[in-house]
């Protein structure tokens, strides 16, 4: 009976330290989408794709603040 307490102790560590591994790569893997590296191919990309309409509201802003 012991043995069989032993086994279960020792089965329930095991599960609860998985556990804790699985948890800690969910908050590094969240903690590395937030830190996500950016790619200034795309942040050049956005730029030129907005850039007309940047333009046309910076116009904008200087007439009407003149």
């Amino acid at each position: 009976m012991e043995k069989r307490l032993g086994d279960i102790h020792q089965d329930i560590r095991a599960f609860i330290s998985l556990q804790k591994d699985a948890r800690r790569e969910d908050i590094e893997s969240a903690c590395l989408r937030d830190l996500r590296v950016v790619d200034p191919q795309d942040d050049m990309q956005r730029i030129e794709e907005s850039k007309d309409e940047l333009l046309d509201d910076a116009y904008k802003w200087i007439l009407r603040t003149s």
